[in-house]
């Protein structure tokens, strides 16, 4: 049991790094679109 649920911490907490990473990403691209 502990293996799965800190696997699937893992899991989460990569998952969220991910949409961090590309929510910023986007809010960047969006801002050098507006710059021009």
């Amino acid at each position: 049991m502990r293996d799965m649920l800190s696997s699937g911490a893992i899991n989460d907490h990569t998952a969220r790094a991910l949409f961090t990473e590309i929510t910023l990403t986007e809010a960047l691209l969006q801002g050098r679109q507006e710059r021009k």
